[in-house]
């Protein structure tokens, strides 16, 4: 229940940040990426509106938000295997189920309309080593919307993607290069003519920290450029923007704590002048239960606070939201496990 924009700011930039992960492998389980304990059978989570009347918390009305009204299946072995997306008067919103094979890599995903009809579907190939080779999406009638064929090396690093449409003509064609040492230096995208429409290159050190990017366009000008530094515990600290013109738009500080927590998020613009603060505290089991927004003058803005229950698996199965000391949410979880 952490704020968005932090969350949305730290996943971006781990994105950019990532040198070459070889798509050999499968992505860590839904389970552990949900940081839930245990083995996860069944997963539902619902929101509501909070009522107080003379010190005691009630259930409102549910939230309309999908991304709080949401019941997951999971496999054995920690995937979600089904998606189930709700309105906030109970009904099915969309849809979604996975497979999977013998090693946990995605073969097919598909999305259902509220009435069960079918909205598009998803399939994957992967090579002898466990590359994914190619990504296909189909519409909701079968029929092809669009293809992605992808080509490696013999160290398992993406040489070459090809993207075609509906009609199997080629629409865009990546190149990726790498250094010795596995990290990606740039990526050159061509549109269906052979003419170049960007290109990406990056830096690492030595610790293969991403610590540069550049975006040029069509014409071999600058887009933009973002740099990133780090501590000694390899924890990114401070990411800068710059513009198109080299001048700098946007820089970002972060603190952390022994766990690597983030702590502190500082965002500063132009001039240097600060424009947001984000302070936040843990409980002992990792969970935020306190959030604190400053404004450009560091002045107080908003005070968030959680209040947590968990079951014996030290999963979270209730959290109470309070906006400036007012409790205003309340997120129920209900979480079934293997035998």
């Amino acid at each position: 229940m952490i704020n968005y924009k932090t969350y949305i700011t730290l996943i971006l930039t781990s994105i950019l940040l990532t040198g070459c992960i070889s798509e050999r492998n499968a992505k860590e389980s839904d389970v552990k990426e949900m940081s839930l304990y245990g083995k996860v059978k069944s997963f539902k989570s619902v929101k509501y509106d909070v009522i107080e009347k003379l010190g005691e918390i009630t259930k409102g009305k549910i939230s309309s938000s999908s991304f709080d009204n949401q019941h997951f299946l999971f496999n054995e072995e920690g995937y979600k295997t089904e998606d189930n997306i709700y309105n906030s008067d109970g009904s099915l919103r969309n849809k979604y189920t996975n497979s999977y094979d013998e090693n946990g890599r995605i073969l097919e995903r598909n999305k259902y309309n509220s009435d069960g009809s079918s909205d598009y579907r998803y399939t994957y190939k992967y090579d002898d080593r466990g590359n994914k080779t190619e990504e296909s999406i189909y519409n909701s009638d079968g029929n092809l919307r669009k293809k992605h064929s992808v080509k490696y090396d013999d160290q398992g690093n993406k040489t070459t993607e090809d993207i075609y449409n509906s009609d199997k003509s080629l629409s865009k064609k990546l190149f990726f290069n790498y250094d010795d040492k596995g990290n990606k230096i740039d990526e050159n995208i061509f549109n269906f003519e052979g003419s170049l429409d960007y290109k990406y290159t990056y830096k690492y050190d030595d610790k293969g920290n991403g610590i540069e990017e550049k975006r040029y366009n069509s014409k071999g000008s600058l887009d933009y450029k973002n740099t990133y530094e780090y501590n000694d515990k390899e924890n990114l600290v401070e990411e800068n923007k710059f513009n198109s013109n080299r001048n700098s738009d946007y820089k970002y500080t972060f603190k952390y704590d022994d766990r690597k927590k983030i702590i502190e998020e500082n965002k500063y613009n132009s001039d240097g002048n600060l424009v947001y603060k984000y302070t936040f505290r843990y409980d002992s089991k990792g969970n935020v239960v306190e959030e604190n927004e400053f404004n450009s003058d560091r002045n107080l803005k908003y005070k968030y606070t959680y209040e947590y229950e968990f079951d014996k698996n030290k999963n979270w199965t209730r959290c109470v939201y309070y906006y400036d000391e007012i409790p205003k949410t309340m997120v129920e979880r209900t979480i079934e496990y293997y035998q």
